[in-house]
């Protein structure tokens, strides 16, 4: 029979002399790391780089640090009011706390007062006011995860995640197409709600549909930061895209702390999970899963852009947190747990079968049977209400709750049969479930002849893949830590699953599997018999997050290596994609949106055809994603015999240009994702025959038409 092994206390107190010595020494390797990262690349030169990241850490910071503390104060009464004696208060008032923020944040967009500054700094205000009049009256609370060391072996992929952040989105990671997506609608939004005066659907953009608390969150940083809505009349860049682009960081920088929160909520529920076990040295196992979670490139990837994966990955971590929690009341695990997964889904729907299987799965191994009941009636009653103002905005605004999904029970609103088709076909995997099955580990073929993989074998999940195996089959195997390790097991199963049947295959949406394989880990490293001691499995954990580390950094030090490196842009900001450079030497020779930006003449009006990445374009335009309807393609469709109808109905629309992306039309119509009546070639011959060519670049080719 195994010896058992105790748990330990969680760690020595937060004011102890060694955890000030600890505390330094991370000081240190994260400005170490930061400096690392800058020299990454030859421009603009390591003291361009390094300069340019500190003062963006320093200068941008300050909104998306208010927004984070004040949700942490909105935590503190929830807390206290859902979970009065939870052991681990602090990290379930973050969670409850980003909870609550989301949501008011949501709201005040919709009810059209987020734009007024007074109130969008008002809001975080009071959450601060409310964390510090709390501090006052109970000084004697302290963290209650308190193991840092571990998290020194993360500071490599730490300082590059600080230093990609610093970067203007469009230009970093390969995996994400610099961004697409950030450039088409996770910023692209914020600015479109900025100068709409409201959190609301747009009919051009159908992401603008899904629940957005993360894009709302950006939109209120903006809001914070003073951002002037637009567009100007001269093409000066205004609203997200302003001067060097300081918003659009902060907003990644929002991201960044999402994602430091997530490790942190990762460490304490493994924490909870290993007392619960009764191993020992739980709260540095705790934190080495959360700084393997952190360690991971998939992790870095998305949380230095402005992405949403990790508002879900952090409050998801918080609902396991919660399931976990001991002498909890089950309604009240219950409650809290479901708002924290209806908030998840708030920031991407995924989380509905990605997160919350695996906090259902939880909660009911940590009550009885007879409390089940209780526990899943309270769950669904704390996410409905989460998802309510998502639920009721999408039917006021187009009569279907969960547009653009369930159009068959709810209508298709303003689409078509043809555009639901289109939509679904692409974000469903099209061939049979052995083949889904095979893409999990093998990659796809690839006409380049490189291996593209679509699952846990893509090179930005690193070693997580194997090592949480081994820590599967480590923790079932072990007597003391059976039981949780096949029901974190099960959870992890049932994401794989989900992830095959209801998702298109791509590895980044396997990412919320970070939160039980990141636990797995942890469970695996406190299944070491005590003789063995503490430090033996801590160091192997440790050399583990160390290796994952490095692993990230060597991604991050070879992206746009044919351009000169993942810094380039750093110095020059959102100016190195809205306008000109010095040494440009011909006006031929400029990218088309500095183009659109610096030579059309003042009070332009330009319509995207092919291009659905409007983001740093400063001049009054109309753009649709591939799945909405372009405004050529509604005048083609009103007047298909009178093609001399179409230039008379873009005019009367206000446009005076228009920028055709016919390589991204091409690409798209290659992939079956292009509306059937938008045809690059076609377009191009009518457009060449009713207007004037002043802007070819044969690279695309892109080229701007004036209308007559």
């Amino acid at each position: 029979m195994p010896e058992p092994a105790p748990a330990l206390p969680d760690s020595e107190p937060t004011r102890s002399p060694s955890g000030r010595i600890v505390v330094g020494f991370l000081v240190l390797a994260a400005i170490a790391s930061i400096l690392a990262s800058a020299s990454v690349g030859r421009s603009p030169g390591f003291a361009a780089a390094a300069l340019s990241a500190i003062y963006l850490l320093l200068s941008a910071s300050y909104a998306p640090i208010l927004y984070l503390v004040g949700a942490l104060g909105f935590g503190v009464p929830l807390q206290r009011a859902i979970m009065p004696h939870a052991e681990r208060f602090w990290a379930i008032r973050t969670g409850l706390g980003l909870a609550a923020m989301l949501t008011l944040t949501h709201l005040l967009g919709i009810f059209g007062v987020l734009d007024i500054r007074a109130i969008a700094i008002g809001l975080p205000v009071l959450g601060v006011v409310i964390l510090v009049v709390h501090l006052a009256r109970h000084p004697t609370e302290t963290q209650d995860v308190r193991a840092r060391w571990p998290w020194l072996a993360a500071m490599p992929a730490i300082g590059v995640l600080l230093v990609a952040a610093c970067n203007p989105p469009g230009w970093l990671w390969a995996s994400e197409f610099g961004g697409y997506d950030v450039l088409s609608y996770h910023l692209q939004l914020p600015r479109e709600w900025l100068n709409l005066g409201q959190l609301w659907p747009v009919q051009h953009n159908v992401y603008s549909f899904l629940p957005s608390y993360i894009e709302g969150a950006y939109l209120h940083i903006a809001v914070v930061m003073d951002a002037t809505p637009g567009p100007s009349l001269d093409g000066t860049p205004t609203d997200l895209i302003a001067g060097d682009g300081s918003i659009l960081i902060a907003a990644q920088f929002l991201h960044v702390g999402l994602t430091l929160i997530a490790g942190l909520l990762i460490a304490s529920a493994t924490t909870a999970l290993i007392e619960r076990c009764g191993r020992m040295n739980a709260s540095v196992v705790g934190a080495l899963a959360g700084a393997l979670a952190v360690a991971t490139p998939w992790i870095i990837v998305t949380g230095s852009m402005a992405y949403n994966e990790m508002g879900l990955v952090a409050l998801f971590a918080a609902a396991m947190l919660v399931a976990l929690e001991r002498d909890t009341k089950p309604w009240h695990s219950g409650l809290a747990a479901g708002i924290l997964i209806g908030a998840a889904c708030g920031c991407k729907p995924t989380a509905i079968f990605l997160a919350a299987p695996v906090v259902g799965i939880t909660m009911l191994a940590a009550n009885r049977p007879k409390y089940w009941p209780v526990v899943l009636g309270a769950a669904m009653l704390g996410g409905s209400a989460m998802l309510a103002p998502w639920f009721i905005r999408n039917w006021l605004a187009c009569g279907n709750p969960v547009f653009p999904r369930m159009t068959g029970l709810f209508g298709s609103a303003h689409w078509s049969s043809e555009q639901v088709a289109r939509f679904s076909n692409a974000h469903s995997f099209q061939g049979p479930f052995s083949e889904a099955m095979k893409l999990l580990i093998l990659p796809e073929s690839s006409s380049t002849g490189m291996p593209n993989h679509r699952g846990l074998m893509h090179a930005q999940w690193g070693i997580f893949a194997p090592v949480v195996l081994i820590a599967a089959v480590a923790s079932v195997v072990s007597v003391h830590t059976r039981k949780w390790g096949s029901i974190l097991t099960l959870g992890l199963a049932s994401q794989i699953l989900a992830w095959l049947v209801l998702t298109h295959i791509q590895s980044r949406f396997l990412i919320p599997l970070v939160v039980p394989g990141a636990m797995l880990f942890g469970l695996a490293i406190s299944t070491f018999p005590a003789r063995v001691g503490r430090i033996v499995p801590a160091a192997i954990g440790a050399a583990i997050v160390f290796a994952q580390s490095l692993i990230t950094f060597n991604i991050f030090a070879h992206q746009r290596d044919s351009l000169g490196g993942a810094n380039v842009p750093i110095a020059a900001g959102a100016r190195f994609f809205t306008s000109a450079p010095d040494d440009i030497g011909s006006v031929s020779k400029l990218p088309p949106i500095p183009y659109l930006n610096t030579q059309l003449p003042i009070g332009s009006r330009v319509l995207f055809v092919g291009s659905a990445t409007p983001m740093y374009c400063s001049r009054d335009l109309a753009y649709s994603t591939t799945w909405d309807t372009s405004p050529l393609v509604e005048s083609a469709r009103a007047w298909p015999d009178a093609p001399e109808m179409w230039l008379m109905d873009l005019k009367a629309k206000g446009f005076t240009h228009v920028y055709l992306n016919a390589a991204e039309l091409d690409r798209l119509r290659e992939t079956g994702w292009a509306d059937p009546d938008l045809n690059s070639h076609e377009i191009g011959i009518w457009l060449n025959a009713v207007a004037d060519t002043v802007y070819i670049d044969a690279r695309g080719p892109y080229i701007v038409y004036e209308l007559p």
